[in-house]
């Protein structure tokens, strides 16, 4: 029986067929690339962090009663506040 190749598939290799060459890596970004690259992600998850916080401070009548805590805490002689009702950005309204 003798062998036919198929069009699809290469004939049995032998010292005539040609192995494919072997691929180079892609060359690697430098280390400062990597680490300017690195700090400016972790500087940007600060500053969104940062500003979610800062949103959600005058954004909700939570962040209001924080700010109140806080307040009462840093300088409890000087402010005195009972109550706190509505949000930062809008309408807040102190009693006491």
């Amino acid at each position: 029986m003798s062998e036919i190749a198929e069009p699809d598939k290469p004939a049995a290799e032998g010292p005539e067929t040609e192995q494919p060459a072997a691929e180079t890596p892609p060359p690697r970004r430098s280390l400062l690339l990597r680490l300017l690259r690195g700090t400016l992600f972790g500087v940007l998850g600060f500053l969104l962090l940062v500003l979610g916080v800062l949103a959600w401070v005058v954004g909700t009548e939570n962040g209001l009663r924080l700010v109140q805590d806080l307040a009462h805490r840093f300088a409890p002689e000087l402010i005195t506040i009972q109550g706190v009702e509505g949000r930062l950005i809008d309408r807040a309204r102190l009693t006491g």
